[in-house]
């Protein structure tokens, strides 16, 4: 049987709900939202143990499973009414070759473990190394436990990569109940730049993200408190800045011991806790950040296997107390050969589309690229800002369809609208504006990010602010919404009345934001620089010598800043917590990103 037409399957799916009801089946099991074979390790192979890891095929690294030609896996399942099946892979076939040999790449067996006809369906995969997906209804299945069987069939010379294996199943909204539940959704998503979303004047499309804004509060001058990923989410779930909580001194210092992560406010108020975190040296339990999370998991899962799990995690507590912070990794650059990875986006399209590869360039490729360009190894080619910027929107883009789809499954579990979610990010990217990449820089490009809220019971939605706030805003904000002390918190809840407030951020140099001025203090002895933002958003042209009292004030502003926090460290005292140290595969991966030497 072969793959069937989106109209053909709905109306297979209503014969199958009308069958259900018509024939008095007893109701099975809820089945979860999803039951990712993969990534929870429920496939059995013929040949043994066969570890899901890191893949690369299509220019593209993601997790997934490495196929051989016979391979036969199985797995135990859940039906339920309206059950299908979604696989995601990718064939390695050497350039050029479109020979039909060795038959079909991949054959799909399902057939039910209660008995009954089996469901048996073949798919070919394209005689191309463009990823390919498949879709296949399980209506035909009587509700309860199934088994899957897949078998490979691959000719000689060729992988198959197996991404994405999935049953996906609808489920109703569950009652209300008495009480409306108290959860909070933190989402952070790595390297996000502030006008990435079309909400927030992107150049890149992002409908699922702007219909999500649209029902939130929009904050459009939101300031990391750093500029790389360690101390930039210490800050964002401690609310206390680099100085204090320490996370940014080094590459292997962790979060000051005695500082409580918001995490840890919330599960001794009785929330349910849980962190899923894109796999990342610097978001490791030894720097601090699983305190508090009754569970804390750090996965190189792909972002929908990420948000598959959150969706999964969601319905299993929606009539919970929860603080779940879900943290991505794209839309961050990349290791193997194009700076920035998505999914369709293959080196032989940057060619079709500008007339070069951008793989490479003298030996150095992806981050390292990115990194000999940023200390100037490599000049940048006259059309590397517009290549860069459709490589990073590639990311951008998949970041919306990922998104947009937990934001839908949360809709459906008719839980959305009660609860708090806040989209926000660490820090942003340079695409060669001003001839700077990466980040870590305190240009805005790096240091503006995100800030959607989304308020429970659509309180709020609408409103826009475009005064500047801080990462440490949303810590004090997240305990004031449910009534929870703060503590010594120097951020302040965003639903107070606003009054203007200087903002900071920290990165060797420090910066202050007050209104539409901006000044940068380098190091040592550099000359300090002020922006007004208003008329050089660019951030061009330094106005410190043409207006002295503006640049001493933020200074004044700055030194009286960081002596709070001097005292704050102070009554902390010494870190009594040992520093995490780095591997050599950590440096490794930390270097092929751009962060080490």
């Amino acid at each position: 049987m072969s793959l069937r037409p989106a109209a053909t399957r709905r109306a297979t799916l209503a014969a199958a709900l009308a069958g259900a009801v018509a024939c008095g089946r007893s109701a099975s099991p809820p089945a979860p939202l999803y039951q990712d074979l993969i990534v929870e390790g429920r496939l059995a192979s013929s040949r043994g143990a066969i570890a899901p890891g890191e893949i690369f095929c299509a220019d593209e690294l993601r997790y997934g499973l490495k196929l051989a030609d016979g391979d036969e896996l199985t797995a135990e399942v859940l039906v339920s009414p309206g059950a299908r099946l979604e696989l995601a892979s990718c064939v390695s076939w050497p350039k050029g070759d479109r020979q039909e040999r060795g038959g079909d790449a991949l054959e799909l067996e399902i057939t039910a473990a209660a008995g009954g006809a089996p469901l048996a369906h073949r798919l070919a995969a394209p005689r191309s190394t463009r990823p390919f997906r498949g879709e296949l209804d399980l209506g035909g299945l009587a509700p309860g436990p199934a088994r899957v069987r897949l078998r490979a069939r691959v000719p000689s010379g060729r992988d198959l990569f197996l991404r994405d294996l999935v049953v996906r199943t609808p489920r109703a909204p569950a009652p209300r109940p008495p009480a409306t539940p108290r959860q909070v959704l933190l989402i952070s998503v790595d390297t996000l730049r502030g006008d990435a979303l079309g909400a927030l004047g992107g150049p890149w499309p992002t409908p699922r993200l702007d219909r999500f804004a649209a029902g939130a509060e929009v904050f459009g001058q939101h300031y990391s408190a750093a500029s790389w990923t360690k101390p930039s989410h210490a800050s964002l779930l401690t609310g206390q800045s680099p100085p204090v909580h320490g996370a940014g001194e080094d590459p292997e210092t962790p979060i000051h011991p005695r500082l409580p992560l918001v995490a840890e406010r919330f599960r001794e108020a009785g929330f349910a806790t849980q962190g899923l975190v894109t796999e990342c040296v610097w978001l490791r339990p030894g720097y601090g950040f699983g305190r508090g999370f009754d569970a804390y998991q750090s996965r190189p899962w792909s972002p929908q296997q990420l948000t598959r799990q959150a969706a999964n995690w969601v319905a299993a507590h929606q009539g919970d107390d929860f603080f779940l912070f879900l943290h991505l990794f794209d839309p961050h650059s990349d290791f193997w050969h194009l700076p920035y990875e998505s999914p369709g986006v293959q080196r032989r399209l940057v060619v079709e589309r500008f007339g070069r590869d951008y793989g490479c360039r003298a030996g150095k490729c992806a981050s390292h690229l990115l990194m000999a360009i940023q200390q100037g190894e490599i000049e940048p080619l006259p059309r590397d800002p517009e290549v860069l910027g459709f490589l990073y929107g590639g990311g951008v883009r998949h970041l919306d369809e990922t998104l947009g789809g937990l934001v839908a499954d949360l809709e459906t579990l008719g839980i959305l609208d009660g609860m708090l979610v806040v989209l926000t990010s660490d820090h942003g990217e340079a695409l060669l504006e001003q001839g700077r990449v990466l980040h870590g820089t305190p240009w805005n490009q790096v240091l503006r990010v995100p800030l959607v809220v989304k308020w429970p019971g659509g309180d709020r939605a609408g409103r826009r602010h475009d005064g500047p706030t801080s990462a440490l805003d949303l810590a004090p904000t997240l305990l004031a919404a449910f009534g929870l002390p703060a503590g010594e918190l120097p951020g302040a809840d965003l639903r107070a009345a606003r009054r203007e407030r200087p903002v900071f951020a920290w990165g060797g140099w420090r910066a202050v934001v007050e209104g539409k001025l901006k000044a940068v203090f380098p190091p040592g002895a550099g000359e300090p620089l002020l922006f007004d933002l208003e008329a050089d958003p660019a951030e061009t042209r330094s106005l410190a010598r043409q207006r002295p009292d503006d640049l001493a004030r933020l200074a004044a502003l700055l030194r009286a800043r960081e002596g709070r926090d001097e005292a704050l460290r102070g009554r902390l005292g010494a870190a009594s917590q040992a520093a995490a140290p780095l591997s050599e595969e950590d440096r490794a991966r930390l270097r092929a990103l751009g962060y080490l030497p």
